[in-house]
């Protein structure tokens, strides 16, 4: 069964009920969609909570992540991938994306963001999509 890696972008647009449009819907409406459609196949990491705990307005949001998370992986295993994968890029990644693309390609996930740079990155090691792209 395909599982998707859930970038922090996308749980930022969704947390913070971001309104940008794609498709002429809000953006978190489109994850809100995807999020019900996929439920059962939707990974994240504590290094995505770790990302965005800091940037969700509502903090009790973050709750909503809880049952998503996969403690799987440690840093002292996941750090030495990143700071790897951020040089073989040239630092064009932050090492949070880096983290979460490591993870997707260990897991064999599919990667969901909206982050430009880490898809046309990612999608030389993995399939790494937008969430919209699977709800339409």
């Amino acid at each position: 069964m395909t599982k998707y890696y859930v970038d922090s972008c996308i749980w930022l647009n969704f947390l913070n009920k971001e309104q940008n449009k794609v498709q002429g819907l809000p953006v978190w409406k489109l994850t809100e969609e995807f999020l019900r459609q996929c439920d059962d196949k939707i990974i994240t990491s504590k290094f995505v909570v770790k990302e965005i705990a800091d940037k969700v307005k509502d903090q009790r949001m973050m709750l909503r992540l809880e049952r998503y998370i996969s403690t799987k992986w440690t840093k002292e295993e996941i750090f030495p991938l990143a700071k790897e994968m951020e040089s073989k890029e040239k630092y064009m990644l932050s090492f949070y994306d880096c983290i979460h693309l490591c993870i997707a390609i260990k897991e064999n996930y599919v990667l969901i963001t909206r982050d430009e740079r880490l898809l046309t990155i990612a999608k030389k090691y993995i399939e790494a999509i937008k969430p919209e792209e699977i709800i339409y």
